[in-house]
């Protein structure tokens, strides 16, 4: 379990997946970090779960019906780290690419 978050912080390559995502997705990822700002954790919908053999933690956003992943890291402060915004089909992509 996570401790109460504190902040949440986006690195350049979030920023990069952020623009170039759908405006649904924009708002859906916009939504999420309010909810979790003001309640200091993640909703239940997020799913939030480590990625095994990585330092990488996992949530899932739907935004007109397709799946989106925020990959992020939890850091020592309280504070986590938005790292990449991905569709499901480049999310595994990735991770492989990180695993092999």
């Amino acid at each position: 379990m996570l401790p109460q978050i504190r902040d949440i912080l986006l690195d350049d390559e979030f920023y990069g997946d952020y623009a170039g995502a759908s405006q649904q997705a924009q708002k859906a990822v916009d939504k999420f970090i309010d909810m979790i700002l003001a309640t200091g954790r993640f909703p239940n919908s997020m799913q939030l779960h480590k990625i095994h053999k990585l330092d990488l933690w996992s949530v899932y956003i739907t935004a007109s019906r397709q799946a989106w992943r925020i990959l992020l890291w939890v850091n020592d402060n309280g504070s986590i780290t938005f790292h990449r915004l991905m569709n499901h089909d480049s999310y595994m992509k990735y991770l492989k690419s990180l695993l092999s």
